[in-house]
């Protein structure tokens, strides 16, 4: 049996032209804001169809106007994109523990 004390986090975008190509891959792949948004969207239908809380970093995410101000690298938050991910976070965590 599952609990009912489970929290899903979205994904978020990414950069797109820090990332292709990706500077570490010896294979060529890469990571890119459109499949970021299709494994988001299939994470998004899952919770909804299953009644599972979900914080949408996402959104919160794509307001912002330079996405440069929220990664180390591209696809790793730095601690401005840590922290948007925390606030969110944290009062969604304290509902889920608080019941």
């Amino acid at each position: 049996t599952y609990t009912n004390k489970l929290l899903f986090v979205s994904l978020f975008p990414v950069i797109d032209e820090l990332l292709q190509p990706f500077p570490w891959s010896s294979s060529g792949k890469c990571y890119s804001t459109e499949r970021m948004k299709i494994f988001n969207d299939t994470l998004t239908s899952f919770c909804k169809d299953n009644d599972l809380r979900l914080v949408d970093v996402w959104s919160d995410y794509e307001r912002h106007s330079d996405l440069k101000i929220l990664f180390f690298d591209g696809i790793h938050p730095n601690s401005k994109g840590h922290q948007i991910i925390a606030d969110l976070v944290k009062p969604e965590l304290e509902k889920v523990l608080s019941s």
